[in-house]
Parts: C-alpha cells; structure tokens; sequence
C-alpha cells in the first residue's frame, strides 16, 4: 500500500495529499531516484512512502514511445535487465546513447546491434516497434501487470518473493494449531514489533519507557517476556525447568 502511494505521486496524482507532499519533499528531486536522499526532518508518513518506494522501483520498467528519452544501456526497458550487463567485450559503446541512436529509416540499425550485443538479445529487442507518428514519449510503467498500472497484488508477489517466505525461520507459527489471533500476535513478538514501552518512546507515544508491572527496569521484549517477576511467576506456575 505505501508503494501504491509512490505510484500516485510519481505519476502526478492530482490529490491534495499528493500535492502537499511533492512541493514539501519532490520540488528538484524524484522519489524512484537512487540519488534520493531522505529529509532529516521529514515525517514519519513520508519515511514510510519513501519505504514503500524501494519496492515501487523493483518493478518500473521503461514503455519505448520515440525513443529520446531512454538510455539505451542503462534504463530498464528490456526487463529483466539493463543492456549494460549484456555488451560484448569486444563493443566499443557510448554511455550516453538515447534508444532512438539505434534506430534507421527502415527501423532497427541491425547492423549496429549486432557489433555491441548477442543475438538472443537483438532477437528481444526487434520484437519492440520502434517509433511511429503519435507514440509519444517513452514512459515509465509498472512491469508486472498487462496494463502497465500498478496494482497492489502484483507489488505483494514481489515483496514475498524477495522476502523469501519459504526459507523464514518463522514459518512454522502459521502451521500451528492457535487462533489466528495468537499466530498474528507470535510472529509481531518474534520479530521485535511489539510495542513496549521502549519502542513506544522512540515513537514520541510515551515519556516512561519503563516496565509498568514492575518499575525496575526498562520494559523491552526480553524484560517484559523473561525478566520482570511477574512474567517469572507465570513462567514457574508453568513447572518449566530452570535452564529455561
């Protein structure tokens, strides 16, 4: 959902949160930019775009329309890859070639194809029309759906991808016989996003960032499970050996 967010802002979306945001964080930068650089200032919410951006970048690819705007080595118009991962050792290449230089009257320059990248590549890139009257510019798209718009179910299938599900050591919570209530609530304590207190002061959403049970100690995940006596009385009501 925060990638959808980038979506709509980096295609203009007319809203007023979209235009709040663009001239407080985006007036001479772009957020799918690797350059971009994070205000220091900024909100909690635009962090959390920003976020959601670095998936949105995962998917953009480039629709070929005239041809002046792309790098032909170096954008991603070609999925999966840039061309630059594809040059003959032997080509001799110009970095800051448009997609139109490789383009003559009757199409595609073959013959300049051929001296900087293999075949089965030139066989991908012929398959691409080259440039007509009215295409209009080349324009950035998402690549994972037919219509080139971003759609929250296909970005899903890619974060699960590169989050890589299977090999999660957390797993097994999800095959065990709880209410779905208590699996949901197991996985958020193994990866550390309960909100105790101390996660709740680096938020700002409290000023005591101790133990409420126990006013000892501070009340992180290993205090307020393990070491407050009153987890321990829970613990030891259980008869669970002392090595524990």
């Amino acid at each position: 959902m925060l990638a959808k967010a980038g979506w709509r802002l980096h295609n203009n979306d007319s809203g007023l949160w979209a235009t709040i945001y663009r001239e407080k964080y985006l007036r001479s930068a772009n957020l799918v930019d690797d350059s971009y650089v994070v205000p220091k200032d900024c909100s909690n919410t635009w962090r959390s775009i920003v976020h959601g951006a670095n998936l949105l970048t995962q998917g953009l690819t480039w629709r070929v329309g005239d041809g002046r705007r792309n790098n032909f080595w170096f954008d991603m118009w070609l999925p999966p890859f840039s061309l630059q991962n594809h040059i003959l050792p032997s080509a001799s290449f110009n970095p800051i070639d448009k997609i139109s230089n490789f383009w003559d009257d009757h199409g595609w320059d073959i013959d300049k194809l051929i001296a900087c990248l293999p075949q089965h590549i030139i066989d991908q890139i012929i398959r691409i029309p080259p440039a007509f009257d009215g295409c209009g510019e080349d324009k950035q798209i998402w690549g994972y759906t037919s219509n080139g718009i971003f759609s929250v179910k296909s970005a899903y299938a890619i974060f699960l991808a590169s989050y890589c599900q299977d090999n999660s050591p957390w797993k097994f919570i999800w095959k065990l016989q709880l209410p779905p209530k208590l699996k949901t609530f197991t996985w958020i304590v193994f990866h550390g996003k309960l909100l105790t207190n101390v996660q709740r002061a680096k938020r700002n959403l409290t000023n005591d960032n101790c133990c409420p049970l126990c006013h000892q100690a501070l009340e992180t995940l290993a205090h307020l499970f393990r070491d407050c006596p009153a987890a321990q009385l829970i613990w030891n009501s259980f008869n669970i050996p002392s090595c524990f």
